[in-house]
């Protein structure tokens, strides 16, 4: 058995719910580029725009 510290990390399913302001855009980057997160989806709901300026935001984060 390997000892705890030398394991290598498992990456965590996410799903993230966004409005894609300025926070959200830097959690998705974080998300999409950190090795230890494993991004399955992203949805978009309006909050801080509208849901389709939203849409158009988060893409253009990816």
């Amino acid at each position: 058995m390997t000892p705890f510290h030398l394991q290598k990390p498992v990456p965590v399913p996410m799903i993230l719910d966004v409005d894609t302001g300025v926070d959200d855009a830097c959690a998705l980057l974080l998300a999409a580029l950190h090795p230890q997160a494993d991004l399955r989806a992203v949805t978009c709901v309006g909050g801080n725009t509208n849901v389709d300026q939203v849409v158009r935001n988060t893409l253009t984060v990816l």
